[in-house]
């Protein structure tokens, strides 16, 4: 700006134009990039139920590192800190997880009961960090005939701790996921989960996801999914006590594709530190009356009621810090 500036100091109404006309094409530059443009960005950065600074594949590394260096006390009690503190610095994510709550439990949720979601998302993620580095014995696995099943839970508890207990007892267990922010964190957190036996698959929205998963089962695994946190349009609309929340009916899809059954599960924390597995009757699929749309809607419906009483008596174990009401 100040190299064309200069001319307009001068006496030439020509050069006086153009340096005019240059500087101001500059400052409006500056402002689009340095303001406006960052503003619409962090903007849409808000919407996302991670953060941005600790959800990197490095710092897991590190902290699972710890956590095996410390013992599973202090990694709890330091991921309980952890998770306070967050909470305290971050009072808009405190105040989407009030909201998520609010659906579960009567109002007005005071901010201690958010907090203590922080808290106990800190200890159930040094749990996992944690037990992820711990040797495991090597599961004598029996292949039956037949296909697979669908294991469904919700962002309850130490949820991945339920396909370390499905490989222990003998059932060979595949993992879906959605991509993570970066290739790092999806392929560290693979390799964190292999450590159990436990295999991932990554799914997307093209058909040939859908492919992928009917194969698994078909070869006899069992499958995990959540269902609490759809990707885009592939959900369904489920009546929570206060609100409506989406539940994703994939699960559903693959079962008629693959003629698999689907069991609703879900894994809590005790108050004596220890965890709790539930495993509700198992559901099977099949078309309602040959309607597509309706049947999806009827069965995702069905586990969504399965998982809700957990989830009302454990809402401050319920990890959702995006908004899910509809």
């Amino acid at each position: 700006m100040i190299g064309f500036g200069s001319p307009m100091i001068t006496r030439q109404p020509a050069l006086q134009n153009f340096g005019f006309v240059m500087d101001l094409g500059i400052f409006s530059a500056v402002v689009t990039g340095l303001v406006i443009l960052p503003a619409f960005y962090f903007r849409e950065k808000k919407k996302l139920p991670y953060s941005r600074v600790l959800y990197h594949a490095f710092l897991l590394e590190a902290a699972s590192r710890l956590g095996a260096w410390l013992g599973l006390p202090a990694a709890r009690r330091l991921g309980r800190l952890t998770g306070v503190v967050y909470s305290w610095t971050h009072p808009r994510k405190t105040a989407v997880v009030r909201e998520n709550l609010a659906l579960l439990i009567p109002k007005p949720i005071p901010i201690s009961c958010a907090r203590r979601v922080f808290s106990n998302y800190g200890a159930t993620l040094a749990d996992y960090l944690t037990l992820g580095r711990r040797p495991k014995e090597d599961a004598v696995r029996a292949q039956e005939e037949g296909n697979g099943c669908m294991i469904v839970t919700a962002h309850l508890g130490l949820f991945e701790l339920g396909g370390l207990l499905l490989t222990d007892v003998g059932f060979p267990t595949t993992v879906l996921t959605l991509p993570e922010p970066s290739p790092e964190l999806t392929a560290w957190r693979a390799r964190y989960r292999k450590r159990w036996d436990i295999e991932t698959l990554e799914v997307g929205e093209e058909d040939f996801s859908f492919l992928k998963i009917v194969r698994e089962l078909n070869q006899g695994k069992f499958v995990a999914a959540l269902v609490d946190r759809p990707y885009q349009r592939n959900h369904v609309p489920v009546d929570f006590p206060s609100g409506k929340v989406p539940f994703s009916s994939g699960p559903v899809l693959i079962s008629l594709l693959a003629r698999c059954p689907i069991i609703p599960g879900a894994i809590v924390v005790l108050p004596s530190g220890g965890y709790r597995m539930q495993a509700y009757p198992p559901l099977y699929p099949h078309r309602h009356h040959g309607k597509r749309d309706e049947t999806l809607r009827i069965f995702t419906t069905e586990i969504a009621r399965a998982l809700l009483p957990a989830l009302c008596q454990y809402p401050e174990q319920w990890y959702q810090f995006g908004p899910v009401s509809c």
